[in-house]
Parts: structure tokens; C-alpha cells; sequence
């Protein structure tokens, strides 16, 4: 399923585009936001996979919005004006929908959104190379290819368009996603929040909702909350 939400000023508006994923057999709505500044608080703590967003809004303009964002989520802009469609295409926006919008044209945005999704796995699958060593992974960073040692890595963090690596003393800056750098690592790597991947045999400790590992503090995100529990109950 495709997780969603839908942020505009006005409930009608939410409520067609709400009913409209709803409808959808592929899609799940995970929030709706009349605040778009309350929305970028809180896609921090759910797993969003799609935003459907309003452009005019009083409290921050939905291109406001998309520079905030900074590329980190897949948005489908929905708005009565089309003079700023040139401009939004600057940014990761899958599709542009002019109001009135009727479900078919609605659904054929969802199809550009997952022809979307198999284009940028498949230019993810192209910067890193899986090892035929279990132990380690190749990234790609920069220029170089680079053979990282999943024993000496503590965690990951996403921060806008890249991904750090932290090694033993290392950072290694990367265009690969969380999404599917997850799908390459070893059971003993956890994803506890939209921007991090812990490596929890080096865990120290987990207290008030976040992982000690050395000097790190890694939050735990309400979203990813189930799974560090049943991670350390099936280990227990």
C-alpha cells in the first residue's frame, strides 16, 4: 500500500481528495493537514510514501512547502492555479492536478507515481552494487565505489537528497535512500525513524524513546516504534 496524505486549507478540498485515496485499492490515507506547517512536523514521526498538496495556503505556499521538503517525499501538487506548474517541476513532484479534479484523472496520477517509484529504484539499483560477500556492501559516493564493512557501520542517517554512513570514525556521503539501502543490509540493522538505519548489535541502551550507541543519540520515531519493540522482544 501507498501511504498518504493530503495537506490543503480547505476541508472540502481535503475531503474530495481524502474520499478519492480512499476509493483507491492501492493507497492508504495516513493524515490530513489543513496546516501545511503542522504537516512538516509530523511526516517526520509517520511513513509517508505520497503527498497530495494545495499551493495557495495562507500559512506557507505549497512551493514553500517543496523547498522545505527538499526532495525527501514524492508530491502531487493539487491547485486551481497552473502558472506555477514550470516552477514545481524544480522539485520532486510526480504530477501536477488542476481543480475540479475528477478520479480518473486522480488515478492517472497514482500511475505516473509508481512509474515514478520504478524509475528512481531502478537508478538507486545502478549507484550501489550488493557484494557477493554478505558481510559488506559497495556504495557509490562521488566518484569512487566504495566497500563498506556492515560490522563497522553504527548508523545512517538521511538528511535531504543523501545518506550518511557512519563507520568507525567515517563518514561516507551517498545518493542511495533508506528505503532501499534497507533492503541490502543484515537482520541486525533496524530502521527506528524516517531518517535513520541503527546497527543494533552496537546498541548500548534504549531509553525515553531513543537509542544510546556510544555518544549518539538515535530517536525513536512513533512510526517505527512497533518495530524496535518486537525487534527486542524476539530477541529476548
Amino acid at each position: 500500500m501507498i501511504n498518504c496524505i493530503v495537506i490543503d486549507d480547505e476541508p472540502l478540498a481535503i475531503k474530495l481528495m481524502s474520499n478519492y485515496v480512499n476509493k483507491h485499492e492501492n493507497l492508504k490515507l495516513v493524515g490530513e493537514y489543513l496546516d501545511p506547517i503542522k504537516a512538516l512536523h509530523e511526516i517526520e514521526n509517520i511513513d509517508v510514501d505520497l503527498i497530495f498538496l494545495d499551493i495557495q495556503m495562507p500559512q506557507l505556499s505549497g512551493i514553500q512547502f517543496l523547498k522545505i521538503l527538499n526532495n525527501r517525499i514524492p508530491v502531487i501538487l493539487t491547485t486551481a492555479y497552473d502558472e506555477y506548474a514550470l516552477e514545481s517541476y524544480e522539485y520532486k513532484v510526480v504530477d501536477y492536478l488542476l481543480k475540479p479534479i475528477n478520479f480518473e484523472r486522480f488515478s492517472q496520477a497514482i500511475d505516473k507515481y509508481q512509474d515514478f517509484n520504478v524509475i528512481q529504484k531502478t537508478e538507486s539499483e545502478s549507484t550501489t552494487i550488493r557484494s557477493e560477500n554478505s558481510n559488506s556492501i559497495f556504495i557509490k559516493s562521488g566518484h569512487r565505489t566504495i566497500r563498506i564493512e556492515l560490522k563497522q557501520v553504527h548508523y545512517m542517517e538521511s538528511k535531504g537528497d543523501y545518506l550518511y554512513i557512519f563507520t568507525n570514525g567515517e563518514v561516507t556521503k551517498t545518493l542511495e535512500n533508506l528505503k532501499d539501502i534497507m533492503l541490502r543490509l543484515s537482520p541486525n540493522f533496524l530502521r527506528c525513524h524516517r531518517s535513520f538505519i541503527v546497527n543494533m548489535n552496537l546498541v548500548d541502551f534504549i531509553e525515553n524513546n531513543r537509542i544510546t550507541l556510544g555518544e549518539n543519540y538515535i530517536p525513536i520515531s512513533r512510526a517505527y516504534l512497533s518495530e524496535v519493540q518486537k525487534y527486542i522482544q524476539e530477541r529476548k
